[in-house]
C-alpha cells in the first residue's frame, strides 16, 4: 500500500457520516443526513390538564315553623280567647319539625357536600417518524364544597292574656337573613265593641333561593297556619293571627288574640364552592431505538405544548 493512501481509497469503501443530535422543543422538520438510515428517538407529550373544580355544597334543609301563641286571657262568659296559627309547613319532610303551641320550630339540618370535580384530560402526544410519545396524566378533580347550614326554626307567636284587649305579636321568621318580622297585634272596633287580633307571623327567610309562603288567615276562631314556601328548601310562611270574640264593652280587658308563629328559615346552596382541581402530571419520556429513516429525506416532527419534546440522535454510519 502506497504511503499516504487510506484503506478506504485502496479498498473502495465510503467515508462514515458523523453522529449527531437534534432537539425539537417545538414542531418542525427533521432533515435526515445523507448516509444515515437508523436513528434513536426520545420524546414526551405535553403535561396533563388540571382537574375540574368540585361542585358547590347542597342547600341546607329549611327549619320548622314556629307554633302559634296561646291565648290564656279573656272572659269565657263573653268570648273565647283565640290562639295564633302555626308557621307554615316545612316543604321538605326531612326538615326541622314545627313547634307546638307557644314553642319555636326546630332548625333544619345541613345536607351532604357537593360532588367532586371530574379528572382533567391527559396531555397531547408528540409524534414523528411513525412514533408517538404520550402526554402526562390529567389531574384529579377538586373535592366538593360543604353544605350550607340548615335554616333556623321559626319563632313562636306571642301569647295574649287579654290586658287592654290587645292581641299578641307574631313570631319572626328566623334562621337566615331575609326572614320577616312578625306583625304587631291590633284591636279593631266592630259592632260597638272591640276585636283583638294577634299579629301574623313573619315569613321564613330564604335569600336568593325561594320565597317563604304567605301568612294564614285570621278568623274569629283560631288563626290558620301559614302557607308553604315556594320551593323544596324554602321556609314556610308565618301563621295567621288569632282573634278574640266581639266584646260589647270597649273598656273590658276580656279580649285575647295571640300572634301567629313565624315561618322556618332556609338557606341556599352555592355559598360554599368546591375546591379547585389538582394540576396534571408532566409526561414521562419514552425512548425508541433503531428507527429506520431514508437517508437524505425529511420528516415532520410534531411537539405538543406545553412541555413536549422530541430528541433525535444517530451514531456514525
Amino acid at each position: 500500500m502506497a504511503v499516504g493512501t487510506s484503506k478506504i481509497g485502496v479498498l473502495g469503501g465510503k467515508p462514515l457520516t458523523p453522529g449527531g443530535t437534534q432537539t425539537f422543543n417545538t414542531s418542525g422538520t427533521f432533515s435526515i443526513p445523507v448516509g444515515i438510515s437508523l436513528v434513536n428517538m426520545t420524546g414526551k407529550g405535553s403535561s396533563g390538564n388540571a382537574g375540574n373544580p368540585g361542585n358547590a355544597g347542597f342547600s341546607g334543609i329549611a327549619g320548622g315553623g314556629g307554633g302559634g301563641g296561646n291565648s290564656t286571657g279573656g272572659n269565657p262568659a263573653c268570648n273565647t280567647p283565640r290562639s295564633g296559627g302555626s308557621g307554615g309547613p316545612n316543604p321538605d319532610p326531612s326538615g326541622g319539625a314545627g313547634g307546638g303551641a307557644g314553642s319555636p320550630g326546630s332548625p333544619g339540618n345541613p345536607r351532604s357536600t357537593g360532588n367532586a370535580g371530574s379528572a382533567g384530560n391527559p396531555g397531547n402526544a408528540s409524534s414523528g417518524i411513525g412514533q408517538t410519545f404520550p402526554g402526562g396524566t390529567g389531574g384529579t378533580g377538586g373535592t366538593g364544597g360543604p353544605s350550607s347550614p340548615g335554616g333556623g326554626g321559626g319563632t313562636a307567636g306571642n301569647p295574649s292574656n287579654g290586658p287592654a284587649g290587645s292581641g299578641g305579636g307574631g313570631g319572626s321568621g328566623s334562621g337566615a337573613p331575609g326572614g320577616d318580622s312578625g306583625n304587631p297585634g291590633t284591636q279593631i272596633c266592630c259592632c260597638g265593641g272591640k276585636l283583638a287580633r294577634g299579629g301574623s307571623g313573619g315569613r321564613g327567610g330564604s335569600p336568593g333561593c325561594f320565597s317563604g309562603g304567605n301568612p294564614g288567615g285570621a278568623g274569629i276562631n283560631n288563626g290558620g297556619p301559614g302557607g308553604p314556601g315556594s320551593g323544596s328548601i324554602a321556609g314556610g310562611g308565618g301563621g295567621g293571627a288569632g282573634r278574640g270574640g266581639i266584646n260589647p264593652s270597649p273598656t273590658s280587658p276580656s279580649l285575647a288574640g295571640a300572634g301567629g308563629g313565624g315561618g322556618g328559615g332556609a338557606t341556599c346552596g352555592g355559598a360554599f364552592p368546591g375546591n379547585p382541581g389538582n394540576p396534571g402530571s408532566a409526561a414521562n419520556p419514552t425512548t425508541v431505538n433503531s428507527v429506520v429513516v431514508t437517508p437524505g429525506g425529511s420528516s415532520p416532527i410534531s411537539v405538543a405544548s406545553p412541555g413536549g419534546q422530541v430528541v433525535i440522535t444517530w451514531n456514525p454510519q
